[in-house]
């Protein structure tokens, strides 16, 4: 057997730098990542990392029976481990009515110390009158209770309090149960019940007496939720403010609904009594009165503000009889909405949905503003990424994908194409000053340029001539066609306060991508020839009503759309989108694009009985054949035609 060659590695470093990198992995606290397994890994290494990795291992027994009881306290006897440590975690799952449990604790090492106690399927109705005691002999940090089956709240209740734990969970509650609700635990500090089935009423009336108790977290998960998730959200907002409740200590209250995709969070500093409320909309007044009992500070929206039930609150928000301590409303949207606000900061979003609340000064931006956040990180990809390697690194992709926001668009265009470092023989400003001073002969540039600048009044005809005067100068196998003037245009319409910065961005667009369209036909006749073997592969009914039925080539759809790269042909979100594509993914071509849009217009050419319908639809495409979401493209580097030409 070959010695293993970490040997000489290990036994390089002395025995207290390994442990320090034990406690580390030990303490590590990944989603997916059991430490305890890791423990394992790490204590058959070597015999100086077993005591180590034996301390944070974590001791887990299932008890299912007397028998595994017993087994289970001979080999704590019989271990060299200490008994006195936080490791030791008991499952018990009884396969009877679970009355042998009652003397389980005496069974145990009375110094046992367990990090986490697990009642599964255990009845309550069956024990003996000296079970809570019993088990109030052992020092547990958690308590877990699952699918318990009793009668009355108080066997649960005693329970907890028995076992004097740290954290309690309750898990499938039935709420079919007699008495109150009435739990008082002087070292409790986290309590969950989880899965809640019946009304809620009972939450109404409970009383809780816990002067540790920071965090509760309540939730349901049953079908036809929302009578008892009201009922939580009340009974939540009530630990707050019922005098019933002792719990000095409370600083969160968590309301977990499963089918509305959202929860009510209630948020209290000890310091400040600063209150805050993440809000789950409802359309219940019920739960109004207990919100202005509570009269929070900061309300944070968890979802859509687009929903109906959201903008009720309006006009109850911006009265100060109801909510005279409100300071701030604010937006949190959940990750489905995320890419869909990036456009807009969340004042903007606010106040269209509440103006009366956004006059009383209540709308403000803070530090969870989705906008400012992505913001921030597209400063700091300007910062610290140089722009050749922009492409290969996964931040930006990222970025991509969720969408550029409208404010920064030009300078994340002029970032792909390197307009901070290309540099050029003569200066653009010399160039220009060139140019114009020429007499300029052709009558078909200024022309369509002035068709441009009346559909985009934002564009300067001035400005625009240089660019195109200059850019054909300097490239002079370029001929010019108004494919051009849409091109330019374009980039001069996200930056039109630097005209320098969008002839870079023009120069290298028309570099990496355009220039063989204006060079020859070639090209052009290529993308074609693309296009028609896809309609002939994929859509072969689609390319006989093209061809046969409207007399339309794919060399005619190719000149209307790809030289003006969709300019003035596709809704603008939509065409700002391609052309983020293009300048970020090299693998996105314009025959590629053209086949999208060919499927979202489908139903619509079918539909045309005439050439001259056909070729109005190819050339102006209605709103209404995109979604309003733009990502609508396929993912990045996904080539959908040479995948569907090949199969």
């Amino acid at each position: 057997m070959q010695p293993s060659p970490l040997l000489p590695l290990l036994g390089s470093l002395p025995v207290e730098a390994w442990e320090r990198i034990i406690d580390f992995v030990a303490g590590t606290t990944i989603a997916g990542l059991d430490t305890n397994k890791e423990m394992l890994k790490c204590s058959l290494v070597c015999r100086s990392w077993l005591p180590r990795s034996r301390f944070h291992t974590e001791l887990r027994a299932k008890v299912h029976s007397p028998a595994h009881l017993a087994a289970f306290r001979r080999f704590l006897d019989s271990s060299v481990r200490r008994t006195s440590g936080d490791y030791v975690e008991i499952s018990l799952k009884p396969y009877d009515d679970g009355t042998w449990l009652t003397t389980a604790p005496q069974t145990l090492p009375q110094n046992l110390s367990i990090s986490r106690l697990a009642f599964r399927n255990m009845d309550f109705t069956q024990q003996h009158v000296q079970f809570y005691r019993h088990w109030s002999l052992l020092r547990v940090h958690t308590l877990h209770i699952q699918d318990a089956r009793c009668t009355r709240w108080s066997q649960l209740t005693r329970m907890i309090s028995s076992t004097q734990a740290q954290s309690c969970t309750l898990d499938h509650v039935d709420e079919g149960l007699q008495g109150e609700l009435v739990l008082r635990q002087q070292t409790l500090q986290q309590f969950t019940m989880d899965r809640i089935t019946g009304d809620g009423t009972v939450f109404l009336t409970w009383r809780i007496s816990a002067p540790l108790l920071q965090l509760v977290r309540l939730g349901t998960r049953s079908v036809g939720e929302g009578p008892v998730l009201l009922q939580l959200q009340i009974a939540a907002a009530g630990l707050f403010i019922d005098p019933r409740h002792n719990l000095p200590s409370l600083k969160n209250v968590i309301v977990e609904g499963f089918e509305h995709g959202g929860e009510t969070i209630l948020e209290r500093d000890l310091r400040t009594h600063h209150r805050t409320l993440t809000l789950h909309p409802s359309t219940d007044e019920k739960l109004d009165e207990a919100l202005m009992q509570w009269n929070p500070h900061h309300v944070i929206f968890h979802l859509g503000i687009e929903r109906g039930e959201v903008c009720r609150y309006g006009e109850l928000f911006s009265d100060t009889r109801y909510f005279a301590s409100l300071q701030q409303l604010s937006f949190r949207p959940i990750y489905a909405w995320k890419t869909q606000f990036l456009g807009k900061c969340v004042v903007d979003l606010l106040s269209l949905v509440f103006p009366k609340s956004s006059e009383r000064g209540l709308v403000k931006c803070d530090r969870d503003c989705i906008y400012h956040k992505f913001l921030a990180k597209w400063e700091t990809v300007f910062s610290t990424i140089p722009a050749p390697q922009s492409r290969k690194s996964v931040d930006v992709t990222n970025l991509f994908r969720r969408g550029i926001p409208p404010q920064i668009r030009h300078r994340v265009w002029a970032f792909l194409a390197h307009s901070a470092t290309t540099r050029f023989d003569i200066p653009y400003a010399i160039l220009r000053e060139r140019e114009m001073m020429k007499p300029h002969t052709s009558h078909t540039l200024n022309n369509d340029v002035a068709v441009f600048v009346k559909k985009h009044p934002e564009v300067q005809a001035e400005t625009l001539t240089g660019i195109l005067r200059v850019y054909l100068s300097v490239e002079p196998g370029v001929h010019y066609d108004p494919g051009l003037v849409a091109i330019a245009g374009f980039v001069l319409l996200q930056s039109p306060q630097d005209e320098e910065v969008a002839f870079r961005t023009f120069a290298f667009l028309m570099d990496s991508r355009m220039r063989p369209y204006f060079e020859n036909v070639l090209k052009l006749e290529e993308d074609a020839g693309l296009l028609k073997d896809y309609l002939y592969c994929c859509d072969p009914k689609l390319a006989q009503k093209l061809s046969d039925d409207l007399r339309i080539s794919s060399l005619d759809i190719c000149c209307k759309w790809l030289k003006n790269v969709f300019v003035d042909t596709l809704p603008l979100n939509h065409t700002l989108l391609i052309w983020d594509r293009l300048l970020y993914d090299e693998t996105q071509t314009l025959p590629h694009i053209s086949q999208c849009i060919l499927y979202r217009i489908r139903d619509g050419l079918f539909e045309a009985d005439s050439h001259s319908k056909a070729l109005e639809i190819l050339t102006n495409p209605p709103d209404s054949f995109f979604p309003d979401n733009p990502f609508w493209l396929p993912d990045f580097g996904v080539p959908v035609i040479r995948k569907t030409v090949n199969r």
